[in-house]
């Protein structure tokens, strides 16, 4: 039976290995594509589902929730609110503030005598004035048995404290309760706490005493309205201050009801107060506590109360969503999102998953507008942008990486890693011009394994290749300490011969300072193969550029008749090509 010849089964075995190799290399390049890209997709989801429990994006979700209502305008105001201002025309006519109570008792026995349904006081009355103007105003809260007074909580350093009324006053009220008002960390109003604590009293907010005694119910323990997170109500803001509710100057009504007790026509429709629930509270500037809301900068204290009386009234709640349900919809909306991303990269399939942002706020949008349901919006699309911009750039770095990666195995030799010769040839045709053009000198260096059809020969091909790759890397070794892979690089010109460029270096002193020592230390390495030295030697031939040459076919050309030279003469030398042009 006819062997096959060792050379050919050493092949084959090399032939195997690379495909494991290439099969090593599709794994990774899967593993890195796929497992990194959707670990790091599940890392930035974790981080916003960890986001979304604390304070750090709450501002741009209150932003998104401040434009859907700008967008949703004015929602159903009952007819049955009105507002008693205190205003700029009051204290111009009436006087300074505070008013003589007098004059709150006249008010309050206009609104009684008029049909008003309650008459809810935004003042708080905790300091005695005249005898005379505080037993008249008692008298007539007395006697109108609908008003409701205001209590406060105030804070501080020795720890919260109920502000009440006067006794006498509290002593004939309807109802009483907080109007504490609590802004959100940029300032705007969007939420009261429906009851508040503090020495073993509980107050509930005073709208929400007086919605409950309106429809002739106990009012609900806390947690029984719709709250957030923090047990807050949310305020359904009904629309803008002068566009919601009627609005009635303080002073008009005390006109109104002189020329009522003199028997003249009144200024102001008595009927219009009719089963009405009447706000009073100051409106001027600079004399009562105003705050931005979501639809306009300035909305006084007593709109706040009216508003959340609306609310409950009418049942149109804001719901916020609970936190769980917040968290759910961000988890699946990042799952899908990356879970594409990872797969598709076309910039069409990163558009048309962009668009499911969008989509999603038009969905939460209308939520809102018909449910009155308030959902997390923009923590869901700052997450689905994350993911957009990190699977974009991943997508670019990776077809970067790729591209590099098929670059270098353009221009390397698959054996022995150094250059082609074809794209050194691109490098030396730069550089004969720059060489020119900056006057400084080139050289390069052709180099051939002796007797390397004779290594084939005797050890088999796969010895060959040993010693192909370790003569490369002693020319890279040596031509590394001469320069960078730029100043002085290394090709495999083909099969066994190699070529070295060198910059700034004349034909001698590459002879000498590179070519010699490159011979020298080809020729004390050891080359071993199965426990058996080789011994290999190389010859070499120079050449350097001429002046006004602007290819380096001649330079190469002179570089290779001295390596034949070399070879002639023995072997394992090096020679020079010609240091000087032609004179015939």
């Amino acid at each position: 039976m006819k062997l096959a010849p060792a050379g050919l089964i050493d092949r084959s075995d090399t032939i195997f290995r690379r495909k494991e190799r290439d099969l090593r290399f599709f794994l990774w390049k899967v593993f890195c594509r796929y497992f990194i890209h959707t670990f790091a997709c599940a890392l930035i989801i974790g981080i916003f589902l960890w986001l979304q429990r604390t304070p750090l994006l709450e501002r741009p979700e209150l932003m998104v929730l401040d434009k859907f209502m700008r967008w949703r305008g004015a929602v159903a105001v009952l007819p049955d609110i009105a507002i008693v201002e205190i205003a700029q025309d009051s204290l111009q006519e009436i006087g300074r503030w505070p008013f003589p109570r007098a004059y709150h008792a006249v008010l309050t026995k206009a609104l009684s005598d008029w049909g008003a349904r309650a008459i809810i006081y935004d003042i708080l009355f905790t300091e005695p004035s005249t005898e005379l103007d505080d037993g008249a105003f008692a008298e007539a809260i007395a006697q109108s048995g609908r008003v409701y007074l205001p209590v406060a909580l105030e804070h501080a350093e020795a720890g919260a404290k109920w502000i009440h009324n006067l006794p006498e006053f509290e002593r004939h009220a309807r109802g009483i309760g907080h109007i504490n008002i609590f802004p959100d960390r940029d300032g705007i109003m969007r939420r009261v706490q429906p009851f508040l604590y503090s020495n073993t009293e509980m107050q509930p907010h005073l709208a929400l005493k007086l919605a409950y005694d309106v429809m002739g119910e106990q009012v609900p323990p806390p947690g029984a309205l719709p709250h957030d997170e923090h047990g807050n109500f949310m305020i359904n803001w009904a629309g803008p201050w002068n566009a919601t509710f009627e609005h009635y100057s303080y002073r008009d009504i005390l006109r109104n009801f002189a020329s009522v007790s003199k028997g003249e026509k009144p200024l102001i429709p008595t009927e219009k107060f009719r089963n009405k629930i009447v706000f009073i509270g100051l409106t001027a500037a600079g004399q009562t506590d105003i705050k931005p809301t979501p639809l306009e900068p300035v909305y006084p204290a007593v709109g706040v109360h009216a508003n959340i009386l609306n609310s409950v009234l009418t049942g149109r709640y804001i719901q916020p969503v609970p936190m769980a349900l917040n968290q759910a919809v961000m988890l699946i909306l990042g799952l899908w999102t990356s879970s594409m991303f990872v797969r598709f990269r076309s910039l069409l399939f990163f558009l048309a998953n962009l668009s499911l942002g969008g989509i999603w706020v038009w969905v939460s949008y209308l939520v809102f507008r018909h449910f009155d349901v308030w959902i997390d919006t923009m923590q869901p699309l700052l997450l689905i942008a994350t993911l957009f911009l990190f699977s974009l750039a991943y997508g670019f770095f990776a077809e970067k990486k790729e591209h590099y990666r098929c670059l270098q195995l353009a221009i390397h030799d698959g054996l022995t890693g150094l250059f082609v010769i074809r794209y050194l040839r691109e490098v030396m045709n730069d550089e004969v011009l720059e060489s020119q053009v900056k006057r400084r000198p080139l050289s390069v260096l052709l180099s051939d394994v002796d007797h390397f059809k004779k290594i084939n020969d005797t050890y088999g091909h796969q010895a060959g290749d040993m010693v192909l790759k370790e003569t490369a890397q002693v020319m890279s070794d040596l031509a590394a300490k001469f320069g960078n892979e730029r100043e002085c690089p290394v090709a495999r010109y083909g099969g066994e011969e190699f070529l070295i460029m060198a910059r700034n270096y004349r034909l001698e002193e590459m002879a000498f300072k590179i070519a010699e020592p490159l011979r020298k230390a080809v020729e004390s390495h050891s080359f071993i193969w199965e426990g058996k030295p080789i011994k290999v030697t190389i010859s070499i031939g120079v050449g350097t550029l001429f002046p006004r040459e602007s290819v380096p076919d001649p330079m190469i050309g002179r570089a290779d008749a001295a390596l034949y030279r070399a070879k002639d003469s023995g072997r394992n030398r090096v020679c020079l090509g010609s240091d000087a042009p032609s004179k015939s």
